[in-house]
């Protein structure tokens, strides 16, 4: 009777969730010193819980609308209290002492490594989903273990979103897929004439990641977005037992596939809640401005997928506070973060030795 069950529910589940016939994965010519991740919202905590277990691995990270690592020790009342409403002050000495305690039982990854790592941070005073004191206490938390924070777009008057010039909603604007368009007059205190064009805040952070630029491509692509099976990557081959979706999606440049010398960069990039492509399609994959600048500068982009659940994750978010009942959800042993790290190295063609480059 439960094994008919399961084959109900996977039934009514649609195609993303189930893996829906997705290729699998594969490998690309990643330069391992370029390897950085991002996210929005709870793709953004997801983001600094990858940065900081797997510091040994990435290089850096861009995250918008983010607090610190481990900021909800497990905890759902502290997640929508202190971590996102700002409505207590996040202890920063208890995380920071939490971090140094793991890193020392080598259950996350040494915390030298992220004094390499470059980092920016994106926030607004008028997001009232995840208030800018948490990213002030993010900017903190990186600053006392030695992290370049570059960059901290914290002036815009922008709602909760991730920032891109293909964003269609505007700045102020709270809609869903949450990836909204700001401009230059949109910053606190304009006072000059309005702004022509678009800010592009995944310049300003590509160009540190990567370097000079060369310009992106805004006609059609010609590099390739594919679905990927997720499920290889989970426990048991189940990628909706940890609450992740069976496809996940690809963005790979010509010059990055094949054969010869790792030369390209390898984007993580997590999604928030309620904008995985159960919720609203392609709509942020396509529109999060990074696949324009990819494809003309060798950077693969790999856009992992939750699914919703009721009762424990309805929004189809990234598990930042614990909702797998997982002890060890933030750290490299973490259900969700072994998956995406394992995707990670299948990406860039790194055979997995204890957690991290050979």
């Amino acid at each position: 009777m439960a094994a008919l069950a399961a084959f109900v529910a996977a039934a009514a589940l649609p195609a993303a969730a189930q893996g829906g016939g997705a290729a699998r994965l594969g490998s690309y010519r990643i330069r391992k010193d370029r390897i950085f991740v991002a996210g929005f919202s709870s793709g953004g905590f997801m983001a600094v819980q990858m940065e900081v277990a797997y510091a040994r691995l990435f290089s850096g990270a861009a995250t918008y609308a983010a607090g610190p690592y481990y900021c909800a020790q497990g905890s759902p009342e502290t997640a929508l209290s202190s971590c996102m409403k700002a409505s207590g002050s996040i202890n920063l000495a208890a995380l920071e002492k939490v971090t140094e305690s793991w890193a020392a039982n080598q259950l996350i990854d040494p915390l030298g490594y992220l004094r390499r790592h470059a980092v920016y941070l994106w926030s607004s005073r008028l997001d009232t989903i995840v208030r800018q004191p948490a990213t002030d206490a993010l900017e903190a938390y990186y600053r006392k273990f030695g992290v370049d924070v570059f960059r901290y777009d914290r002036d815009f008057n922008a709602a909760h979103g991730w920032e891109s010039p293909y964003g269609p909603t505007s700045c102020a604007g709270f809609a869903s897929p949450y990836v909204i368009l700001c401009r230059e007059d949109d910053r606190i205190g304009w006072r000059g004439s309005p702004a022509p064009g678009a800010y592009d805040s995944q310049q300003v952070w590509l160009s540190r990641f990567f370097g000079l630029l060369n310009p992106k491509n805004e006609a059609r692509l010609s590099g390739s977005l594919a679905a990927f099976d997720q499920n290889e990557f989970a426990p048991r081959g189940s990628a909706s037992g940890i609450g992740m979706a069976g496809r996940g999606f690809v963005f790979a440049p010509r010059s990055c596939a094949g054969r010869g010398p790792a030369g390209c960069g390898l984007l993580l990039v997590l999604h928030g809640c309620l904008q995985s492509s159960e919720s609203v399609g392609l709509a942020f994959v396509r529109d999060a401005g990074l696949n324009q600048w990819a494809d003309t500068n060798g950077v693969v982009v790999l856009y992992p997928q939750t699914i919703r659940t009721p009762v424990s994750n309805p929004l189809g978010c990234w598990d930042w506070w614990g909702y797998l009942k997982a002890p060890d959800y933030a750290r490299k042993s973490g259900p969700q973060m072994r998956a995406l790290y394992r995707m990670v190295l299948r990406a860039a063609a790194i055979r997995e030795a204890g957690g991290g480059r050979e």
